[in-house]
């Protein structure tokens, strides 16, 4: 399932407008089978009938969870990202394109300087969200009682309003220390637009 400016993480539970043809094909027929899908985000989002060579090699294996029908066609899908995974090789079909995966696992070395990276980010995630309005409040409390390294560097990014290409960077780092790292120069780096924005108000 190609999705347009949006990247899906795992553990996260999203809805999506589901309208081209052969993504409302994909979505039936997975429906009709086990309800897994694996999604990809496109790398322009103005593509209408994506290829593989429009999509991004890594993406999020989702379970569909709720589904509307819509008079006009589209769907309304209400999905919850399971895991990683990574497209190798795409095969494409008269009604949807599909592809086999290998699943990715996250590398966890919890140790002190992941520990430590991990208070950093979520620290800066804190300043993140009371200084944006976009953002509500309650995910602070979600994220601040996260112990799972892997959980919480999800929920962070997820919750992050970033472009696509920046997200996509995030998804695909497997080593969760680094996975941080590129976590807390995003934030510092948006922290600082924000506190910016703040003085011009």
């Amino acid at each position: 399932l190609p999705l347009r400016d949006v990247v899906i993480f795992p553990y996260m539970t999203i809805p999506l407008l589901v309208g081209r043809v052969a993504s409302v094909n994909a979505i039936e027929a997975a429906v009709q089978r086990d309800r897994v899908v694996f999604v990809l985000a496109q790398r322009k989002p103005d593509v209408t009938d994506p290829a593989a060579k429009d999509l991004y090699r890594v993406g999020t294996i989702v379970r569909v969870l709720q589904l509307f029908r819509l008079p006009d066609g589209t769907m309304r899908v209400l999905v919850e990202g399971i895991c990683r995974g990574r497209a190798k090789k795409f095969f494409p079909g008269a009604e949807y394109m599909s592809a086999s995966v290998a699943v990715l696992d996250d590398e966890v070395r919890k140790d002190a300087q992941l520990e430590a990276l991990m208070r950093n980010v979520l620290a800066s995630f804190n300043d993140y969200v009371h200084l944006n309005r976009r953002v509500p409040d309650e995910v602070l409390s979600t994220a601040n009682n996260i112990a799972n390294p892997s959980l919480l560097s999800y929920t962070v990014a997820s919750h992050l309003i970033l472009k696509v290409s920046i997200k996509q960077d995030i998804l695909e780092q497997d080593d969760l220390s680094e996975r941080f790292r590129r976590l807390s120069k995003t934030l510092a780096s948006e922290l600082e637009i924000l506190k910016l924005e703040r003085k011009i108000e």
